[in-house]
């Protein structure tokens, strides 16, 4: 298994990662941001379908999540009646993500059993599932 990381665009660098891969996995915040980006996702979506017909999104991630705020739970609903499969939200945690990889750390090692170490923790899993992958914390 190997995880390409490609920029969010539509360039050459997208497309040569979404040709040679088996899924997708395909980030988007929670935030109008990513209601704005849905018509160019799924134009993305259909053109690298046309470069592999088997090519499937495993996990739509919704990102930058807020609890506290209404905009995010609304964006998070809409992106849940219009995209599937979807994990839970990864929810905003600026703070020990910034510090962790100002400490050049991972967040497992930075902050161990913290509540971001443990949504990584989740989303892991979630992604591992998605992928027909074990997974054991």
């Amino acid at each position: 298994m190997v995880l390409v990381d490609s920029p969010p665009s539509i360039g050459q660098l997208a497309i040569l990662g979404a040709g040679a891969a088996d899924k997708l996995l395909v980030p988007i915040p929670t935030r109008a941001k990513g209601l704005d980006a849905m018509p160019g996702l799924q134009k993305a979506t259909n053109l690298y379908r046309r470069l592999r017909r088997d090519l499937t999104v495993a996990l739509y991630i919704p990102t930058l999540y807020d609890a506290r705020r209404s905009h995010d739970r609304e964006v998070l609903a809409l992106l849940r009646e219009n995209l599937s499969p979807m994990c839970e939200p990864v929810p905003q945690r600026e703070a020990v993500w910034l510090d962790s990889n100002s400490a050049g750390e991972p967040v497992g090692i930075y902050a161990p059993g913290s509540p971001v170490h443990q949504d990584v923790q989740r989303l892991s899993g979630d992604v591992a599932r998605a992928l027909g992958l074990v997974w054991t914390a």
